[in-house]
């Protein structure tokens, strides 16, 4: 975090964690968190403010901010973009999460109609974030490739491939900017087909 634009998000960022944690903002303040924390980039902040934010009482130290989400803090967020398809798209569209371990969690859960279908309760979740877990610290493959909704299955069923519409991508906050990159390399020869 160096430039001007950053600042200002920074400010932002750290004046939404003072309305939550009822804390007086003063410019001392941002001025010791800024000079602690401008070695890290915006992006790594934001998610360390968002996962202090769902799991925290009380207002961050700086150490706090420092640190990337947990891995439990980092499946409840893939939860999070999970739910935030299913509203979106539902399972009649094609979907592509940025983190590839959700897709092997979907397709381990059953797939996405099921996944779509489900009450997205408790029970869901704790499923969900039990196999993100294990995809996690496995050093197996994660699949990137897209899930298929019923549209794009029904259509090549019927040989209609014109009528088959790009997956929708959703974003997923919580992957760095470095892990992005590693992500979109890799994946590369996969999204210049036209069916990511």
């Amino acid at each position: 975090m160096n430039r001007e634009s950053d600042y200002k998000e920074f400010i932002d960022i750290m004046n939404i964690l003072g309305a939550a944690f009822n804390r007086k903002m003063n410019e001392l303040l941002y001025k010791a968190y800024w000079q602690s924390l401008r070695d890290i980039d915006i992006g790594s902040f934001k998610r360390s403010a968002e996962s202090v934010l769902k799991t925290s009482r009380f207002f961050p130290t700086i150490a706090d901010l420092r640190n990337e989400p947990s891995a439990k803090d980092r499946a409840l967020l893939a939860w999070e973009a999970v739910i935030k398809g299913v509203q979106l798209y539902g399972y009649y569209e094609s979907v592509k999460f940025q983190d590839p371990i959700i897709h092997s969690v979907i397709r381990a859960m059953g797939g996405w109609k099921m996944v779509s279908a489900s009450e997205l309760n408790n029970y869901d979740q704790k499923t969900f974030c039990d196999f993100y877990a294990a995809f996690s610290n496995s050093n197996g493959e994660k699949s990137s490739e897209h899930i298929k909704g019923f549209h794009e299955e029904y259509n090549e069923i019927e040989n209609f491939p014109e009528h088959i519409t790009k997956a929708k991508l959703i974003k997923c906050d919580y992957l760095s900017s470095k892990e992005l990159k590693r992500l979109e390399a890799g994946n590369g020869k996969e999204q210049s087909n036209g069916k990511d």
